[in-house]
């Protein structure tokens, strides 16, 4: 058994050894969905009935590579141009909307405060997500949404992803798939994060916790984060963010194109092992050959073999059912069958079927498509987490609250959402 096994089968030492609150932060993915409507409310009133000639992301590093999942989700079927940029276009002008992440707790540096001004300055419309204070809120002006949940900007990623899909409802681009999301569907996916997030909390047994056997799978060799369509292919990205930014572990990200560009890759993570050999052998490749560390694939797929028809999208499920049973030690994050799971309470009445949903579960398409986004990354961040307060890890340079407002990872979460381990015959709440 690992050290890390070791750590993982303990809850109480796990909540010891995490100095920096982040299992709290990573379990705040419903309070982010339920708060970010609210906090963007304001800036959001500039972009309904706007029919805008683009729509732009200005963003860098993690808030990027979220906010390519946002535009993933919305895909070819947007009515307008989409696209994520790290500066701002020269040709912005009235007819456009902007979304601006800050990246970070300097609120994104004075080159993106120039860029939001510049914008404002032409008239398009700008929703800048940024800290409350300093240059980038100065340059906003009403156009600042400050996040209401205080945690580090590495695990925020639900907030940042339901800002932009909110933007993009408000300005009619999501009309052919639904509209806008309704607050009923919000309130379903934020529960649906909070059951997901009890389900990888650090009471949950080692047998039942998604999170802890994808942080042990990762550790054991090389991690291999592999897209199978388009979401999916932008998740690895943010996998990969989250997991060298809070566990300090390097991975390796390929699209499914680049997968299949790479033959001898392929043949390596198809590779099976002989069930005599030992274990250590698969570390050294001869006497005086360097280490090799064993790769540990993980598939991830985010839409449902169900999906209207889009050019080329059938090949890609076919390629993910193949891939998914060619490796033989893979773990598959299907996000659709995880929602699908959830949906078997919509089924029986335990929740409420919101307006426009369809017959055969609680969500709408676009919706679906973006629980099973959110599951998938949520899993991804608690994995990451626990990884890192295994190697005792140093905590992310904006903890502990990130470009968030007076909420804090500890105090924002709801009671059931919370862990209570026995001690001495009394329920301690380990989480606050």
């Amino acid at each position: 058994m690992s050290d890390l096994e070791v750590l993982l089968s303990d809850p109480a030492a796990l909540m010891d050894r995490d100095a920096a609150a982040l299992l709290p932060a990573a379990a705040t993915a419903g309070a982010q969905v339920r708060s970010s409507p609210l906090s963007a409310a304001s800036a959001l009133a500039a972009f309904v009935g706007l029919r805008p000639r683009a729509l732009v992301v200005i963003a860098q590093g993690r808030a990027a590579a979220d906010a390519a999942i946002g535009l993933a989700l919305i895909g070819s079927r947007s009515p307008v141009p989409t696209l994520v940029s790290a500066v701002l276009p020269s040709w912005i002008g009235a007819l456009d909307a902007v979304v601006v992440f800050a990246s970070d707790g300097d609120s994104g540096g004075l080159g993106v405060a120039s860029a939001v001004e510049i914008a404002r300055r032409r008239g398009a419309a700008v929703l800048v997500r940024a800290a409350a204070d300093g240059e980038m809120a100065y340059a906003a002006g009403p156009s600042l949404s400050v996040p209401a949940m205080g945690i580090p900007e590495a695990l925020a990623g639900p907030s940042r992803l339901t800002t932009l899909l909110m933007v993009a409802g408000a300005c009619g681009l999501l009309g052919e798939m639904g509209g806008a999301p309704t607050s009923a569907e919000i309130g379903l996916l934020a529960d649906l994060l909070d059951a997901q997030s009890l389900m990888c909390a650090p009471s949950s047994e080692m047998f039942m916790n998604p999170a802890k056997a994808l942080a042990l799978h990762l550790v054991s060799g090389m991690g291999v984060l592999i897209g199978s369509e388009p979401v999916g292919d932008a998740l690895t990205a943010h996998g990969a963010g989250v997991l060298a930014e809070i566990a300090g572990y390097p991975a390796a990200v390929y699209t499914q194109e680049q997968l299949s560009q790479a033959p001898a890759l392929v043949e390596r993570l198809t590779r099976r092992p002989d069930i005599f050999a030992d274990p250590f052998d698969e570390l050294l490749d001869g006497d005086d050959a360097p280490i090799q560390l064993p790769l540990r694939p993980v598939v991830l797929k985010a839409r449902p073999a169900q999906f209207p028809p889009v050019t080329g999208f059938a090949p890609l499920l076919a390629w993910y059912s193949t891939i998914t049973r060619a490796l033989p030690n893979a773990i598959a994050l299907d996000g659709p069958e995880l929602v699908m799971a959830h949906s078997q309470g919509w089924r029986s009445g335990s929740f409420p079927t919101p307006t426009g949903a369809e017959s055969d579960g609680p969500f709408r398409p676009l919706i679906a498509d973006w629980a099973a986004a959110a599951v998938m990354m949520l899993r991804l961040d608690f994995a990451a987490v626990y990884i890192g307060v295994g190697a005792g890890q140093a905590a992310p340079l904006d903890s502990p609250a990130g470009l968030g407002g007076q909420l804090s990872g500890r105090g924002a979460l709801r009671p059931d959402t919370v862990m209570h381990i026995a001690r001495d015959q009394e329920d301690v709440d380990r989480w606050n």
